[in-house]
């Protein structure tokens, strides 16, 4: 046993010297890059009384966070399906990754409608690389970009979050509109989670307003539908469901029959 313990001994403290001096990996910023959150993103005016509303396009990083602002680089794409001009109906505020941020934006500012006119504008983003993000997110370096004064799915993540835990797992423009007869526009606002308290453009709400008007959604489509059954509320044909609250729109299921509203709501 004794003669073989100098070899042990040697064994050991070669393996612990070499995990000394072994460097440990660090992740180089000039590695990262970003990519728009869904190949989709459409904003609504509904409610909006701005002259010129300013809406932010997320936009998600891949690398570490760094103490200075990185600015993103981009370029209009030429589609047959814009019909936005830029510096006319449209102007880029900034795209950037703030710094100690794990994120960014791609802020523009728009050209409000009349309130008597339905209106939509389209336009096309892609992200190119520069020094600061060299690499590029193939499949979400794109996105098309929708504007109008109609019902749309908030693109803020936590406000159709906490619509997906309390009223329904599915969107439609005709849920939409009930949601805001019932609880007023600002409903595109509202959030449940702690994170809009700190966001000025969010409306906090805690749990307890929500299971209450969980439950008064549900009554007031549910009797609806009683005293018309002939006419009840029903899905529009943009509705999808969502298996998950982080998949983007279009990103959700289309069913071979449009459902009632009542069929898909949540009961709290």
């Amino acid at each position: 046993m004794n003669k073989y313990s100098p070899i042990l001994l040697t064994v050991a403290l070669a393996l612990a010297g070499s995990c000394r001096e072994q460097d440990v990996a660090v992740y180089d910023p000039a590695d990262s890059l970003v990519r728009f959150g869904s190949t989709m993103t459409s904003f609504s005016l509904i409610g909006n009384k701005d002259a010129e509303p300013v809406f932010d396009i997320n936009l998600i990083l891949a690398g570490t966070e760094c103490d200075y602002d990185r600015p993103v680089s981009y370029e209009i794409i030429d589609t047959t399906f814009n019909t936005a001009v830029l510096g006319q109906d449209f102007t880029v505020e900034e795209a950037v990754v703030p710094a100690g941020s794990l994120s960014g934006h791609l802020r523009i500012k728009v050209k409000a409608f009349s309130e008597d006119e339905f209106a939509k504008q389209t336009t096309s983003f892609r992200i190119l690389p520069n020094e600061h993000f060299k690499y590029i997110y193939s499949g979400l370096d794109a996105t098309y970009v929708t504007w109008s004064n109609q019902f749309v799915r908030p693109t803020g993540e936590d406000v159709f979050r906490s619509w997906w835990y309390f009223f329904s797992q599915g969107y439609s423009q005709n849920y939409h509109k009930i949601l805001a007869e019932l609880f007023g526009e600002d409903i595109q606002y509202m959030s449940r989670f702690a994170s809009a308290r700190k966001n000025d453009d969010l409306i906090f709400k805690a749990d307890s307003w929500w299971y209450a008007s969980s439950r008064a959604l549900y009554e007031k489509v549910k009797k609806h539908d009683q005293e018309h059954p002939d006419e009840p509320y029903m899905h529009s044909e943009d509705y999808e469901y969502y298996s998950s609250p982080y998949l983007p729109v279009g990103g959700g299921k289309k069913p071979d029959v449009i459902p009632t509203i009542l069929s898909t709501l949540l009961v709290m």
